[in-house]
């Protein structure tokens, strides 16, 4: 559901039922000069110029902390992510990105310039998994659009690569 207005959320995704169909859905994003589709099953919101606080020290993609639902809430920059370039200080949109039942979920904010729409891909595309976030690439509307596989950034099990806590 895309809302109108002068609220902060533009888009809402229907937490429904999950269905077979959800999973070929993705929503498509432009991260810097790239064109990103993100799987849909795992996006909450799309939040409009979402004010982010920055952590000296962090990784280069993270951009810094917000607040979402009255929770901390870790930003990345989709575009450093897949690229490796300077993270870039203003964003116009960030993705909200979350699975799990209340209190026991994983959320994290993905630092876009524009969502624009869900859409499904005709084409099967290219698979590139590197073990990065990046799956591949498909065409849409003629033009390149890279895949990506949010879940590795979701994920609440242990890799065993982790030092361990302590």
């Amino acid at each position: 559901m895309v809302r109108a207005g002068l609220g902060a959320i533009l888009i809402d995704m229907d937490r429904g039922t999950k269905s077979t169909a959800s999973e070929g859905r993705y929503l498509l994003v432009r991260a810097g000069d790239s064109r990103c589709a993100i799987p849909a099953r795992g996006v909450r919101r799309v939040v409009r110029n979402l004010p982010c606080h920055p952590f000296p020290g962090g990784k280069p993609h993270f951009v810094g902390f917000s607040q979402f639902g009255g929770e901390p809430l870790a930003v990345i920059d989709l575009h450093t992510l897949i690229t490796g370039e300077e993270a870039r200080i203003h964003h116009g949109a960030t993705v909200i990105l979350g699975h799990g039942s209340r209190g026991g979920r994983t959320v994290i904010g993905l630092a876009v310039d524009e969502a624009f729409r869900v859409v499904v891909f005709a084409d099967q595309g290219t698979k590139t998994r590197s073990g990065g976030v990046v799956e591949g690439t498909r065409t849409l509307d003629g033009d390149s659009v890279t895949v990506l596989d949010t879940s590795l950034l979701l994920d609440d099990e242990p890799t065993g690569t982790e030092a361990p806590h302590g």
